[in-house]
């Protein structure tokens, strides 16, 4: 196995904080749960994820990238309350078979939605205003204006990426921090 140019590290907690909002609409009934897989289903039942549930549910995706060539480093952080994952593999097929975990079958099966419910659960209305008035912030010194954060962010990614990216990259730092 050798590291793919691409090898990177996700904060999970960090890239769930623009969808946690909807987790929490997402889980609380039966029919809620139908598009998930019986995996996720069973961690979900009760609406909430504990944290022997959000590592059993990390583990097996780790187990099922592996089976599909992509191996999975993993550290929990305490400080953003959330994996990070490494990822490596042959450099032949690295990014095919990292797509396919990443956006395919492990991810799915395995932790997409749990890891959206604990984020929820850690991630406060005040940690999200702090973190995209810390983008809308450094956009704004860069000469891109935002007063209305969570209402032009979206819009903002999409006409200055290059920009977004860098500060969003800088406000995982100060979250981190």
């Amino acid at each position: 196995m050798i590291a793919s140019p691409r090898l990177r590290t996700i904060m999970v907690g960090l890239i769930v904080v623009l969808v946690s909002a909807c987790a929490s609409d997402a889980i609380g009934s039966d029919s809620d749960l139908s598009g998930l897989s019986e995996f996720q289903k069973e961690i979900l039942e009760d609406g909430s994820v504990t944290y022997s549930e959000l590592e059993r549910a990390v583990l097996a995706f780790v187990d099922c990238a592996a089976a599909n060539g992509v191996t999975v480093e993993i550290a929990y952080r305490e400080d953003i309350r959330a994996f990070e994952y490494g990822y490596t593999g042959s450099a032949d097929s690295f990014e095919s078979d990292l797509a396919a975990v990443e956006e395919g079958f492990c991810q799915k099966e395995f932790k997409s939605e749990v890891e959206l419910v604990w984020a929820d659960q850690a991630w406060t209305a005040e940690d999200d205003e702090a973190f995209y008035s810390f983008i809308a912030d450094c956009l704004t010194s860069r000469g891109i204006p935002v007063s209305d954060p969570l209402a032009e962010l979206g819009v903002v990614s999409q006409l200055h990426p290059m920009e977004y990216d860098q500060c969003f990259d800088q406000a995982v730092e100060n979250v981190e921090q």
